[in-house]
């Protein structure tokens, strides 16, 4: 009894294992590599900004004006936001006061260094006492230009993140800017078709909300392959991008004049 046990037991431990693939080659046939998950010669892109960035306060202030909501189009260079900044514009002042004494102090030891009627010390100390006013003035101004934002690039809102009359922390996140005049589409393909998808390669996009068909050519591969899915990542980019494209967008594409290579 026990010796047919341990048969068996030994019949199971040399039979062969079955592997992820040959289980999904049983599931999917013909099916050698992670790559036979697109057999096709299309696949899904998704759109996504060229351009996007968080603005930050730049200091630790109440915000007197913030009027930009969701989902307004701002532009370039346009004002967004206003600090209070009374403190900072009395301490300028103050600042520009000090400059100026410590400029007529070292005028007037000038001039009594000709006579030798000051020490070479203390000229050199009122000297440095310019140069320290100077650099504080600097650093005052400096935070005054913090006072209001301006938008770096012309886009749209598409998050806010405080409100007016609220106090922000210096870094503090103030809202989100898209620029959706330039679009990109973000692809995910099998590494075997880097032997022929190339920067300059043509595709074109139809996309799904819209039921509207783009095209575009491949800019850049992004990073490495993945060594488990073996696929990259690729960016192509809109030859021209509707009005009515958004960000988030996404639709099924296709490569001109592509073939699939067998794996």
């Amino acid at each position: 009894m026990i010796y047919c046990l341990l048969t068996i037991f030994c019949l199971f431990l040399s039979s062969p294992s079955i592997s992820a693939a040959q289980e999904i080659s049983d599931l999917k046939p013909g099916y050698s590599s992670p790559a036979a998950y697109f057999p096709q010669k299309t696949l899904r892109g998704q759109l996504r900004p060229r351009q996007h960035t968080i603005i930050a306060s730049g200091m630790a202030a109440r915000l007197n004006k913030f009027p930009v909501v969701r989902g307004d189009s701002v532009k370039k260079g346009q004002k967004i936001a206003v600090f209070e900044c009374s403190y900072e514009k009395a301490e300028e002042t103050v600042a520009l006061s000090k400059l100026k004494a410590a400029q007529t102090k070292f005028e007037v030891n000038q001039r009594l260094e000709k006579l030798n009627n000051v020490s070479s010390l203390e000229l050199a100390l009122s000297r440095s006492e310019v140069a320290i006013t100077k650099g504080e003035l600097q650093k005052i101004r400096a935070t005054l230009k913090e006072c209001a934002i301006h938008v770096p690039f012309s886009g749209i809102v598409t998050e806010k993140y405080v409100q007016a009359y609220q106090f922000v922390a210096k870094g503090e996140p103030l809202l989100k800017l898209v620029d959706i005049s330039t679009l990109e589409v973000e692809m995910v393909l099998p590494s075997l078709w880097l032997r022929q998808i190339k920067k300059g390669t043509a595709f074109g996009i139809l996309i799904d909300e819209t039921n509207k068909p783009a095209t575009g050519r491949v800019d850049r591969v992004i990073g490495a392959v993945d060594p488990v899915s073996q696929t990259v990542h690729v960016i192509g980019v809109l030859s021209k991008t509707q009005r009515d494209l958004l960000p988030g967008m996404s639709g099924k594409v296709e490569f001109e004049g592509f073939t699939p290579p067998e794996s």
